[in-house]
């Protein structure tokens, strides 16, 4: 394998496993003695050097190694599929994302397509990874590590045997930029909740007139006057209407009727502080 930021940058850690293709031409992770690596158990992964190891025994074109991605390695790897035809690179889409990377990129074991790799300057997940023309991961996914390095001229993407590129390290936002060539939007902010308005906030100046009429109606000799004042509180919190407002409107009225302001506030207070009852 030819030298490349990624060994040269993670060889040291157990985050490799190697890989077989089968005959449906499927890439299984395979970690030591043969058995299944798994991108959810790091117990399977295995060291650089055991990875390769493993992978000089299997035919070249048939196996290779991987590196498993985890948040704390802060990779982005944009996995171009069938965008090259005889070296050419055939997506627009694809060639402009390239030269606006300007990072280290290899050709996959399939030598159609390409792998962009890049360096985050903060863990980060995208929002999609399944993306119109490409895929971005950045975690729980192993990714193929070929060393085939290419020096792209905007059409052309050649291995190159003379010189390593480096890994680009990027912010957040420029890599969300970048995938933006690619089909990649952030999702829309989900619009605050509207608490649910009670049938009864949609009181119409009509309702409310009869409410204070019939408030008013009440003369001073009526053993109903405190009801009659808790249900017109009750239908005016109902609506909406501040407990500051329904004093100012109902206080008055009851006055007239020679209810105390003090048990009037009383009143008013207590159906503002009646729990709601589920229905």
């Amino acid at each position: 394998m030819l030298p490349n930021p990624i060994t040269q940058r993670f060889a040291h850690l157990r985050q490799w496993c190697a890989w077989e293709l089968t005959e449906d031409g499927k890439k299984i992770p395979v970690t030591r003695g043969g058995r299944l690596a798994s991108i959810a158990d790091p117990t399977t992964w295995i060291a650089f050097s055991e990875a390769e190891l493993y992978a000089r025994y299997v035919n070249p074109e048939r196996g290779g190694v991987m590196l498993a991605l985890t948040p704390e390695l802060r990779l982005l790897v944009v996995d171009l599929d069938h965008v090259l035809a005889v070296n050419r690179v055939t997506s627009p889409a694809a060639r402009e994302f390239i030269l606006a990377a300007q990072t280290y990129t290899e050709i996959t074991p399939s030598r159609k397509g390409l792998h962009v790799w890049l360096e985050l300057d903060e863990p980060w997940r995208p929002a999609k990874c399944k993306l119109p023309s490409a895929e971005a991961y950045t975690e729980r996914r192993f990714i193929t590590v070929t060393g085939w390095q290419i020096r792209f001229d905007g059409t052309f993407a050649v291995i190159d045997h003379e010189q390593s590129f480096p890994l680009r390290k990027i912010a957040v936002n420029e890599a969300k930029r970048l995938l933006a060539l690619l089909g990649y939007s952030e999702p829309e902010p989900s619009p605050a909740a509207t608490p649910p308005t009670p049938a009864s906030a949609r009181l119409t100046p009509k309702q409310a007139a009869g409410i204070l009429s019939f408030l008013a109606a009440q003369h001073q000799s009526s053993k109903n006057r405190n009801s009659a004042l808790y249900w017109a509180a009750l239908r005016l919190r109902e609506a909406g209407v501040t407990q500051q407002d329904a004093e100012a409107v109902l206080v008055p009225i009851v006055a007239a009727n020679g209810l105390p302001q003090r048990e009037a506030l009383r009143t008013i207070a207590s159906a503002y502080g009646r729990k709601e009852v589920a229905a």
